[in-house]
């Protein structure tokens, strides 16, 4: 099929990991962990983080001497019926993903800068631009991606950097957060929000092999953890965990709080540039796994026909909810059930078939000679 490039490398794997995993940490993401594991929040997140790591880990060795696709090797491995289960449960994951972050998007930018414009109008230009970036290819999209990363994770560690005249290390008390079980729990559950670093292996035919998608996934998967507990951890001692639970922004609040001398006072402006590339981006690359996957199970050989279909649907559906806090609470039982199947319940349940059918061939007896 058309989509079977095989052309991207580790770089462009990295990159796409790292967008589609980190691009909540300019939402309420950090404030949200922050309610839930109090002065343990930086932990919780890089826990989040190894869960996810692990899986991966467990997916790479369910696809140890295999070429195909995630579809194929649960085709493979559990049978037809089970490859359209596992195809259509993806489809609706990264869809839905994609249609709360364009919400959630939207209306961050109308709060932010664009006060006076229509919000119907913001999600047209949403809309907009994703049919023409997904109409440009994943390919050119992860190239774009690894290039604005750098900055934008520079652009990031230098504002934390700017914090430090601002750092209360006593917000780190108690150490314990909200206990320790609390942490453990709350953290597994949390484990949704990483789950689309899981699209690899679904575009697997996309990547020169497998062993290039997988390292780039557990490399961008990494610096996603990594520059995330950073964010949480100067966040916590920034504001506090009273404070903090309150933001509905955090990173655009921390930006608000450097101070460059009274000729350059508005730092925040430049990141909201940069969030907002960040966010169309991912909620194009969600879009373009859900779109690969229709086009795989539906036997259709291209998916350019669907693309602007698809947008006007998740904009008319991203449009729906009264306010974003309903969008922020629908988003937080997606994480905990939908997500976490995505992550946990279909690699688990892949990477046990892959041991189940290890243990038949062992066991298989060997032919007789003729």
């Amino acid at each position: 099929m058309s989509y079977h490039s095989g052309k991207m490398g580790m770089a462009e794997c990295l990159a796409f990991v790292f967008m589609m995993t980190f691009t909540r940490t300019f939402l309420t993401a950090p404030s949200r962990v922050l309610a839930e594991q109090a002065n343990l929040s930086w932990l919780s997140v890089l826990l989040t983080g190894i869960a996810a790591m692990v899986m991966l880990l467990l997916l790479n060795r369910a696809f140890r001497g295999y070429s195909g696709d995630l579809l194929d090797l649960a085709e493979d491995y559990l049978g037809r019926p089970a490859k359209w289960i596992i195809g259509l449960f993806y489809i609706s994951m990264f869809f839905t993903d994609a249609t709360l972050l364009t919400r959630q998007y939207a209306e961050n930018t109308l709060l932010t800068a664009l006060h006076e414009t229509e919000f119907t109008q913001l999600l047209l230009i949403y809309g907009l631009a994703i049919v023409i970036i997904l109409r440009i290819g994943l390919e050119p999209i992860c190239r774009t991606a690894y290039i604005i990363m750098p900055a934008g994770i520079a652009g990031l560690i230098i504002v934390l950097l700017m914090l430090m005249p601002t750092y209360d290390f006593y917000e780190l008390l108690p150490w314990q957060g909200n206990g320790l079980g609390v942490l453990v729990s709350k953290s597994l559950l949390a484990g949704g929000s990483n789950a689309a670093c899981v699209a690899p292996a679904i575009l697997s035919p996309t990547f020169h092999n497998s062993k290039t998608w997988m390292s780039g996934s557990l490399f961008g998967l990494g610096i996603s953890v990594a520059v995330k507990v950073m964010t949480a951890f100067v966040f916590l001692i920034v504001v506090g965990v009273s404070v903090g639970q309150e933001k509905v922004l955090p990173f655009y609040e921390m930006a608000r709080l450097v101070y460059l001398g009274r000729f350059f006072q508005r730092v925040e402006a430049l990141f909201i540039v940069l969030w907002v590339i960040f966010g169309i981006l991912t909620i194009a690359m969600n879009l373009y796994v859900g779109l690969y996957l229709s086009t795989r199970l539906f036997k259709l050989e291209t998916m350019r026909p669907l693309i602007p279909t698809t947008v006007i649907l998740i904009v008319s559906l991203a449009s729906l909810p009264t306010d974003v806090t309903a969008v922020i609470q629908t988003e937080v039982q997606m994480f905990r059930i939908m997500f976490n199947v995505g992550l946990y319940g279909i690699p688990g349940v892949l990477f046990l078939a892959s041991l189940w059918q290890g243990t038949k061939k062992r066991r298989k007896p060997p032919c007789s000679a003729s």
